[in-house]
């Protein structure tokens, strides 16, 4: 299946996400326990789907290189 690949460029940290990967129940289901059910325990589970496995780890890597930690604050900055 095709992918519609978007390219983002966040402070020097270069990476491309699958935009329609919002048109997915399980990717709705933890915006919705993020959002309206306070759970930010799910955040991480909600970026990791956006961004896929190998690309939240090179994140968290740059980031917490760059400012000693990936935060959530920086990471909800990234979208």
């Amino acid at each position: 299946m095709a992918k519609n690949l978007t390219e983002v460029d966040f402070e020097g940290f270069k990476f491309k996400f699958d935009a329609d990967c919002v048109d997915d129940m399980e990717f709705l289901e933890l915006t919705d326990a993020v959002q309206n059910g306070g759970d930010v325990t799910k955040y991480p589970a909600l970026i990791k789907s956006l961004l896929g496995e190998d690309t939240y780890k090179e994140a968290c890597e740059y980031f917490k290189k760059k400012y000693g930690k990936f935060s959530a604050t920086k990471c909800s900055e990234m979208f």
